[in-house]
């Protein structure tokens, strides 16, 4: 069974959304390691001078990013019950 990952829609909930453990995540910008590459969150260290975010990717390595260098990667499921107020439209 596939999941489908859509971009959470932040911009429309006014502020960053809230990552924990384990969600999949997609690092922004050009300047960034693994720019453009999805992974999930592995730990998060509050105060870390590099960043508080470690992300794993599929081949095993790990970066810490600060909370402006990703957008959070949600099931479509759990975007629709967060946002019950987008209407859905059929992907072409």
């Amino acid at each position: 069974m596939s999941k489908t990952w859509t971009v959470a829609l932040s911009r429309r909930v006014g502020s960053l959304a809230q990552l924990e453990i384990g969600d999949p995540v997609l690092v922004r910008g050009r300047h960034s390691p693994l720019a453009r590459q999805s992974g999930r969150i592995a730990d998060i260290t509050q105060g870390d001078v590099y960043g508080a975010y470690l992300v794993i990717f599929d081949n095993g390595l790990r970066f810490r990013y600060r909370r402006h260098e990703l957008l959070a990667l949600t099931s479509a499921s759990k975007t629709h019950e967060a946002e019950s107020t987008i209407t859905e439209r059929p992907l072409y």
